[in-house]
This record gives structure tokens, sequence and C-alpha cells, in this order.
């Protein structure tokens, strides 16, 4: 058994000259724990920023991400009733 942790989209994206970066293992320590995340992208960002976290966003590069971090594993959570809601109220 290991435990788990939920990071959001599991995006790390770089920043560019006209775009800020996005992290969502931002201060969060997943070595030696699974990591659950959601498919995609963020809903809610501008057709610019969508296009560019869509280089992120396939499924090996967020497994590629999680692995780099140390994190035991990787469960991509596909779930269209999450779209649209509170993400903070998830709870695994």
């Amino acid at each position: 058994a290991s435990p788990i942790v939920f990071v959001g989209y599991g995006l790390k994206v770089a920043a560019t000259e006209k775009l800020p970066a996005y992290d969502s293992y931002k201060d969060l320590d997943v070595t030696g724990k699974w990591v659950f995340a959601l498919e995609d992208i963020p809903e809610d960002v501008s057709s610019e920023l969508r296009a560019h976290y869509n280089t992120y966003s396939r499924s090996q590069h967020k497994a590629t991400v999680a692995k780099n971090l140390g994190a035991q594993g990787l469960v991509l959570i596909q779930n269209p009733m999450l779209k649209g809601s509170d993400l903070s109220k998830v709870k695994f």
C-alpha cells in the first residue's frame, strides 16, 4: 500500500516569453506515492493557453513527469462529471 496524492491535471508547463508556467505539482511531494491526475487540461483557459498546454497534456507526458518526480505510479481520471466542478472538494 502506498499513499496517493491528487495533482489536478498533472501538468508541468514551462513558461514562455508570453505565457506563464503552470505546475500542478507545486508544493507537492509525490515521491513513492501514487499520483491521481485528471485527463485533459483546464477548461477555463484562453485558446492560446489551451494550445500551449496541449503539448503537455498527453498521458505519456504526464506519466513521464510523475515518474521523474519519483511517483510510484499514475492513475488518470476521466470523469465528465468533474468538468466545471469545484475540484477542491474531491477527496481520495
